[in-house]
């Protein structure tokens, strides 16, 4: 085990490093605006302080933040400033300072962009700005950006930096020796104000720095960076936040109601809130009830351990957009190995799982997305998927409150004794409860029929919690012919008893003894799990005590 000053060194250790990375990152940019600002000195002064460029009408060139349209700078339609610093020589090039930068087209940001179409070996995709002023996945309305990825993209499409032009009047021979006469993507970016520009994307440099470029209808070719490899180089859906729930907040996660888990598409579980005229404590924020399997009680801390897990589940890629019938199959999420469904409110959510994955992953899909992507889930973040049910149920399989229950049976050997609860309200206002004891057999000679008042219900009370007391140990080693033998053979049937809540609902137990200390425990005929003989024993027996009327404690061993 770590200790916790481990931790605190290791996460110290982190922080040192955190705190180094933005010193860092920091000083860079304040040497970068200080080279840029104190090039032209740094050069020597007037004839070294700046560089020609080779530039044609169409292109754009930025000096310090301002875009200028080369066709403005021949035009001479720019302003005095722009024509201090830049200059028309005889031969056609523009003497600029050092720090300028030349642009295939005009800088175009997010704020300005309203489409931008992509096409690469991964297929065509394009985003749009909608009515709502938001960038949408055209024909996928609702799925959500990756904000770095996105950013990329932006940058890598709209800010077209060139690093060298190699040519401005490129032949054929040059267009093949490039890759451009057989391009492997190209992209078109619209504007705000309806402006198109279309770049090819031919072969990548052998240093693996930057790709060759050619702008639609310019016999221009240039060189860009390998930005485009993060974004115009991707697939579609690498732009989009592989999420798979929403609406949730630490705040009011535990409302999620009806959690529902389907294995190989048969119900394994369901865990729904009671109803808050209904919960037995008027202090709590929520009360869960397993609705199935019925007859246990949600273990809440693993539940609620879930349930927060799911307020923006996520995960590590998104691996498809645009599922159909036929992906949803090849991903194993057409008939899925785990379905999982709740309620949030007015909200309905539906997941799908596939089996396990060789690399520890899943496939998902949901239907935030209408189950259109698909994405790809570490098993650490839903390892909640192939627990067992003892992961989800309570200790103590019998959990109801009494003023729930109209009728209890309990049977052991020699002993058969029905019980029918009587609810009321005191005169303060208060539950009162009074019993009728239907005694059918008894180790010793009883009254056929009790009745247990309000005063005297103490004893009865004491009983009741001694049932609650009955817990479950683990999963029994029995096979399935083992336990069907355990069942048949009523010679082995240590104690059972059922109950029928005011709604009426009925639940039976029955405990089969299979070694000395252990017991099987079936609900509704139905059981994984074993208890202690000696809690069982110990139940008979204070229902024996009673009938004769002598006291119980529910805390001792006997």
């Amino acid at each position: 085990m770590r200790c916790v000053c481990c931790h605190k060194e290791k996460a110290l250790m982190i922080k040192k490093h955190s705190t180094l990375t933005v010193i860092f990152a920091v000083l860079f940019v304040i040497l970068l605006a200080a080279a840029i600002i104190l090039w032209p000195t740094i050069f020597g002064g007037d004839g070294d302080n700046t560089i020609t460029i080779n530039a044609v009408e169409g292109e754009h060139i930025l000096i310090g933040s301002a875009d200028i349209a080369v066709r403005d700078i021949l035009s001479g339609n720019v302003s005095d400033e722009i024509k201090s610093l830049v200059s028309l020589k005889d031969d056609g090039t523009l003497s600029a300072p050092r720090y300028t930068r030349q642009l295939i087209f005009e800088k175009v940001d997010r704020e300005n962009i309203q489409a931008l179409e992509v096409s690469n070996e991964h297929g065509s995709y394009k985003i749009f700005r909608n009515a709502a002023d938001n960038f949408e996945l055209e024909g996928f309305p609702g799925l959500i950006f990756d904000d770095m990825v996105f950013s990329y993209l932006v940058v890598a499409a709209g800010h077209t930096e060139v690093q060298l032009k190699m040519t401005d009047d490129a032949t054929e021979a040059d267009y093949a020796e490039y890759g451009l006469d057989k391009p492997i993507a190209h992209w078109t970016i619209t504007t705000i104000s309806g402006d198109r520009h279309t770049v090819y994307i031919g072969s990548n440099l052998l240093t693996d720095g930057g790709y060759y470029v050619q702008y639609e209808g310019r016999d221009s070719i240039y060189i860009l960076n390998n930005t485009m490899q993060y974004a115009l180089l991707q697939p579609a859906e690498t732009l989009i936040t592989p999420l798979l729930t929403a609406g949730m907040t630490q705040n009011d996660y535990f409302y999620a109601t009806n959690f529902t888990i389907w294995k190989n598409e048969e119900l394994f579980l369901r865990i729904a809130n009671v109803p808050t005229e209904e919960m037995s404590d008027p202090n709590a924020i929520v009360e869960t009830e397993m609705v199935y399997p019925k007859g246990y009680k949600p273990h809440d801390n693993n539940y609620f351990e879930m349930l927060y897990g799911m307020i923006a589940l996520q995960g590590t890629q998104t691996v498809k957009v645009g599922a159909d019938d036929a992906t949803l199959d090849e991903y194993g999420l057409l008939h899925p190995t785990y379905s999982v469904y709740y309620q949030f409110g007015n909200m309905e959510f539906y997941l799908r799982f596939s089996e396990k994955q060789a690399d520890g992953t899943y496939y998902a899909a949901s239907n935030l997305s209408d189950f259109k992507i698909i994405v790809k889930i570490d098993a650490s973040s839903v390892s909640w998927l192939e627990n067992p049910l003892f992961f989800w149920v309570a200790e103590y399989p019998f959990n109801v409150a009494i003023t729930k229950i109209a009728s209890m049976d309990v049977k052991a050997e020699g002993l058969d004794i029905s019980f029918a609860l009587h609810h009321g309200k005191d005169a303060e206002g208060n539950n009162s409860l009074a019993v009728t004891a239907d005694v059918k057999a008894a180790k010793e000679t009883a009254p056929s029929v009790i009745e247990i008042g309000e005063e005297d219900s103490y004893t009865f009370r004491q009983f009741y919690r001694t049932l609650l007391s009955i817990a479950l140990q683990e999963y029994t080693p029995l096979s399935d012919e083992e336990k069907s033998a355990l069942t048949a053979d009523e010679d082995k049937l240590l104690l059972s008893f059922s109950y029928t809540t005011v709604d009426g609902d009925t639940v039976e137990y029955k405990f089969y003894q299979y070694t000395t200390r252990h017991a099987f425990v079936t609900v509704n005929g139905h059981g994984e799990f074993y208890t202690f003989v000696d809690l069982l024993t110990k139940t008979a027996s204070d229902a024996e005590k009673l009938l004769k009327g002598i006291d119980i404690d529910s805390y001792a061993k006997n």
